[in-house]
């Protein structure tokens, strides 16, 4: 069963056909259910729908390329990458990691999935020109990291 609706999967289409600009690599790093109970396993619960949607999103346009990589058949691109948890979802262009995500990109995070995609699509960025000079005289490399909720 689809997870997005028709006039979704439309209106996206037709957000991507008029606003992507170049190619946009997905990664996620999931981890396949299993119909065995394997003693300290535990079931990732949002992975087959993280990925459901992800397919879904990719099909809507060639300009973005899905990747799945199951953390337990390729754990060394899971350290790699430094992912600890899953479902992970990794945005960027031309083989750079650019943009992290945690979880499934569900209910208020789903839009910002969308913009991550198509800002890295136009090489562009939403941040004011203020902010883009305070970010240019950081010297040495950083993370950020964004925690969304609905409160």
């Amino acid at each position: 069963m689809p997870i997005l609706s028709q006039p979704d999967k439309d209106l996206l289409k037709e957000k991507f056909e008029n606003e992507l600009k170049d190619s946009v690599d997905i990664t996620l790093f999931t981890q396949a259910s299993s119909k065995l109970f394997v003693p300290g396993r535990k079931e990732c619960q949002y992975c087959q729908p993280t990925e459901e949607l992800l397919r879904e999103l990719s099909s809507l346009s060639d300009k973005i390329q899905l990747n799945v990589i199951d953390v337990l058949q390729e754990s060394g691109k899971a350290v790699e990458y430094g992912i600890d948890r899953i479902p992970a979802i990794i945005l960027g262009t031309d083989g750079a990691a650019n943009i992290r995500y945690y979880g499934i990109p569900a209910g208020n995070e789903f839009p910002n999935l969308i913009d991550g995609i198509i800002h890295l699509s136009q090489g562009t960025s939403p941040l004011s020109d203020e902010a883009r000079k305070l970010v240019r005289q950081i010297d040495e490399e950083v993370g950020i990291t964004v925690f969304v909720t609905p409160t």
